[in-house]
């Protein structure tokens, strides 16, 4: 299992020989993420072993503070990623 935080502040900026001069936008992001994964290691054979697993990376964002009002708010969103191996050794 693995717990993430991070709050994030994003800018981007008019700027001119680096030198600030505007603001297109200007946003405080929170986001979480939990991420547990599972696998099953099973040995068939001196020879052959498998391992499959699972991890499911889960996100949530919160923008807040932004000077768009319309891109504050909360989403959340997620991938599975499956897992397959198949190891044979070859004796020689």
């Amino acid at each position: 299992m693995q717990i993430r935080n991070g709050n994030i502040r994003n800018d981007l900026l008019l700027t001119q020989a680096q030198v600030r001069y505007g603001t297109v936008r200007e946003d405080d992001v929170w986001v979480i993420s939990v991420s547990p994964y599972a696998e099953n290691k099973t040995r068939w054979h001196d020879w052959m072993r498998t391992t499959v697993g699972v991890r499911f990376d889960g996100f949530r964002f919160n923008v807040a503070n932004s000077n768009v009002p319309e891109n504050n708010g909360n989403t959340t969103d997620g991938l599975v990623s499956p897992k397959l191996d198949i190891l044979i050794a070859c004796s020689r």
